[in-house]
């Protein structure tokens, strides 16, 4: 049974989000929560209203939410080490994967569905595209030599993406999409 339990966790941050993610992810709490951001869209646009399934870790082509930097982050499972030690997510607008999920209490729970005129629907399945696939098959095949190693590899990617496109936007010659 869904509770109608609705929480805007922009108001709670860093340890306290760890705590009260614990708590819920301990309980099996199931709740309906709307996120932002555009990373997971076109599957999930901002502001969805989803329900959450705390507790449930998620398989590769679920969508859950974790814990990452003390924030909230809902992405999609691309992939999990056979042993558990690792979890690589994507979110859907992204051609680049997120640094590994190294601790699996970071996960929150899997999102179980979406809420579209008062029914629950299922999450649409991720685009696919030949880079994808490929820069996904070269971070697996890292994170599978050295976790570690891929993951700071991946955060390394991130930092550089971000540069790239600061001084894109300083030189006037990037255009945000959104």
């Amino acid at each position: 049974m869904t509770k109608d339990v609705r929480a805007d966790v922009d108001l709670v941050e860093g340890e306290g989000l760890a705590a009260v993610a614990s708590l819920w992810r301990k309980t099996g709490r199931e709740l309906r929560a709307r996120f932002g951001g555009s990373s997971m869209e076109p599957a999930l646009p901002a502001g969805t209203e989803v329900l959450l399934r705390c507790g449930e870790a998620g398989a590769p082509g679920d969508v859950i939410a974790f814990l990452a930097g003390g924030r909230l982050i809902v992405h999609r499972v691309m992939a999990r080490a056979p042993d558990g030690t690792w979890t690589l997510t994507r979110g859907d607008a992204r051609v680049l994967p997120d640094a590994p999920i190294l601790d699996p209490d970071a996960i929150l729970g899997r999102v179980a569905g979406l809420w579209r005129a008062g029914s629950l629907d299922r999450v649409p399945a991720a685009a696919d595209s030949l880079s994808r696939r490929w820069v996904l098959a070269v971070a697996r095949a890292v994170l599978r030599v050295s976790p570690r190693a891929g993951a700071a590899g991946l955060r390394s990617a991130h930092a550089l993406g971000r540069l790239a496109r600061s001084v894109a936007l300083v030189f006037g010659r990037h255009r945000p999409t959104h």
